[in-house]
């Protein structure tokens, strides 16, 4: 019960740091954090936040519900509620999903929400290493794609990945990191990975078309070849939750400079290329309002291609802006297994 209490420390530190409109308390954090490294500083809280975590908590479990489609290809996991990142949580998710895998043939694809992992920000990738955050070098992305692999290879290891071939080819997920708790002013990543099951191969991408308030802190991934990989024998384009924005009329429309280029670029390539499948990982996912632009141009651009997501119905502050049903219904275009996944203590 000690390590649960420390995990769950370590995973509330940031959150209580978090105080929203006091700038001196700010201040203060951040200039402790500058002088320890993020990562012994978010230690030195954890330390002090376990002592009063008691031993009765108990641990997490899930509640899977099922809704097959027996000509599906592609088994999704829509987390219904708030989705942390943990690694330990991941890792009894999946033990459950393997559980309660449908009986209907091998897929080709497990879909994984965005943010499925969080790693630690490296604590030698300072700020000012980084440079310009929407064309970072090749050096910045390799550390965070490195340190995002040891975070998920202990999760997808050698067990895991021979329970989960039996039942899928392909596995993608997204995973996050933040220089400083939650902030979008700072540095920080949101990373996008296909890996198979079989050899362990990934292939790394990420977010390429950050939303407005993120532009000044993401670590954008500007390669944009990178997210068209060939896996589980399809041509597929792996995006990131607001790349799907790439296809917007509405976003080309009010676009200018490297966001018009990019845009343009990246519908040339996807006309080049062809994918048969898109699989996009967003965070949230609590309305398919947010995705209709997007959607709608996809399918303009590129006439009878297949998509899919798997997300978070979760509206952080408020209920869920539409039913799950139809956010099911509007987020996926072929044959898909639907897999609900809800949080529970195993005494509930």
């Amino acid at each position: 019960m000690a390590v649960l209490a420390r995990q769950a420390a370590a995973g509330s530190a940031r959150q209580v740091l978090d105080t929203p409109g006091n700038p001196l308390f700010l201040f203060f954090i951040r200039e402790a954090q500058a002088l320890f490294g993020q990562g012994k500083f978010l230690s030195l809280v954890a330390d002090l936040l376990s002592d009063m975590i008691t031993d009765g908590d108990a641990p997490v479990s899930f509640k899977i519900t099922p809704k097959v489609d027996d000509d599906a290809r592609i088994v999704r996991v829509f987390v219904d509620g708030e989705w942390p990142g943990d690694a330990g949580e991941a890792t009894v998710l999946l033990e459950t999903v393997c559980r309660r895998w449908p009986k209907h043939p091998k897929v080709d694809f497990l879909v994984l929400c965005g943010g499925f992992l969080r790693f630690r920000w490296p604590d030698r990738l300072k700020r000012w290493d980084i440079g310009d955050n929407l064309n970072p070098s090749k050096a910045t992305l390799d550390l965070l794609y490195k340190d995002a692999e040891k975070c998920f290879r202990p999760v997808f290891d050698g067990r895991m990945r021979a329970k989960l071939r039996q039942r899928a080819r392909c596995v993608t997920f997204g995973i996050d990191s933040h220089y400083f708790m939650d902030s979008w002013w700072d540095p920080h990543v949101e990373l996008v990975f296909a890996m198979d099951l079989d050899t362990g191969e990934a292939w790394p991408t990420g977010k390429s078309y950050p939303n407005p308030r993120q532009q000044q802190g993401l670590v954008r991934i500007a390669d944009l070849e990178s997210h068209f990989v060939h896996a589980a024998g399809k041509d597929i384009m792996l995006l990131s939750c607001h790349d799907l924005s790439l296809f917007s009329p509405r976003s080309r429309h009010n676009a200018r400079g490297w966001r018009l280029e990019s845009i343009e670029r990246f519908r040339q390539m996807a006309r080049e290329r062809k994918p048969e499948l898109l699989i996009w990982h967003p965070h949230k996912s609590d309305t398919p309002r947010t995705w209709i632009p997007g959607l709608g141009g996809l399918r303009k651009e590129l006439p009878g291609i297949g998509y899919v997501s798997a997300g978070m119905y979760y509206n952080e502050g408020g209920k869920p802006r539409a039913g799950l049903d139809s956010v099911l219904k509007h987020t996926a275009n072929v044959p898909v297994t639907d897999m609900i996944a809800k949080r529970k203590n195993v005494e509930d």
